[in-house]
Order: C-alpha cells, then sequence, then structure tokens
C-alpha cells in the first residue's frame, strides 16, 4: 500500500462526525439554552418590575401636583390618609386572566415649625408585585413636596 493510499484511507475514516461527538454538542447547547431562558425569564421579570414603578412615580407626583395646586384652604394639615387603590395603566397577563396593576395611594399635609405659610406634602404610592409573598413587605414609592401659600417670593 502507498503512502498516497494510506493517507485516502486515513481520510475516509475520519470524514464525519461520531454519534458520541454529536450527543456531546448536543449536550453543550442545551445547558447553553438553558441559560439563555432562565436569563430571558429574568429580563422579563425586571421589565415588570420597572415599569411598576415608574407607574407608581406618576401616579404619586400626580397626587402631588393635585395637591400643591389646589387652593390653600382645601389643603389642610393632616395625618396619613386612608389609603386609596389606583387602577394602573397597563394590563398584565396571569393564569387567572389579564388583570391591572393596583397601587395604593395615601398622603399628608403638615405644619412646617415656624412658618405659617408653608406646608410639608408627603405622598406614599404602595404595592406588590405578581409572584410577591403576603409576608414581603409592600413595595413603596414615596415623593415630598412643599407648598407656598402667600403673595411674594417664598422663603
Amino acid at each position: 500500500m502507498t503512502t498516497s493510499e494510506r493517507a485516502a484511507g486515513a481520510r475516509s475514516r475520519r470524514r464525519g462526525l461520531s454519534l458520541l461527538e454529536v450527543m456531546i454538542a448536543m449536550a453543550i447547547l442545551a445547558v447553553g439554552m438553558l441559560g439563555m431562558l432562565s436569563m430571558q425569564v429574568q429580563a422579563l421579570s425586571s421589565t415588570s418590575t420597572g415599569r411598576h414603578v415608574s407607574d407608581a412615580m406618576r401616579i404619586g407626583l400626580d397626587q402631588l401636583e393635585q395637591l400643591k395646586y389646589q387652593g390653600w384652604a382645601t389643603t389642610p394639615v393632616t395625618a396619613w390618609t386612608a389609603i386609596v387603590n389606583v387602577t394602573g395603566p397597563e394590563a398584565i397577563a396571569t393564569p387567572a386572566g389579564v388583570t391591572r396593576q393596583t397601587f395604593g395611594v395615601s398622603y399628608r399635609v403638615q405644619a412646617v415649625a415656624g412658618l405659617t405659610d408653608v406646608r410639608l406634602i408627603d405622598v406614599r404610592v404602595t404595592w406588590t408585585e405578581p409572584g410577591d409573598t403576603p409576608t414581603m413587605p409592600l413595595r413603596r414609592y414615596a415623593v415630598s413636596s412643599f407648598k407656598y401659600n402667600g403673595a411674594g417670593t417664598p422663603p
């Protein structure tokens, strides 16, 4: 047998992949795909949480704006108000069907010591994420601002 015949025979035996090589490649691919799936699930969860934080911020700022720009007499000093449920703008798909995120909104108005024409307004927005357990604390977003009453320049 000549050298060229041996080389041709060796090439023909090396052509293609064995079943074992294919199975190992498939196992590596499967592990990689599972990792990608896990990252995708985490990304979807983070997107939902981020959207709820944005919704809570918008709801809190809307409530603060209403309180800041209504009349002085209609914004009396008060302790924390009862929580009012507000429905978020976006629908959420759950196993029970499509629903909307519910946020609890409460506020308080405080007098500022030594300043009769200034009040402090605090707004708190709370909610739970889908999948949170009852023992987990509520998620919160809070915003505060001063309300000034009077002609002239605020202090």
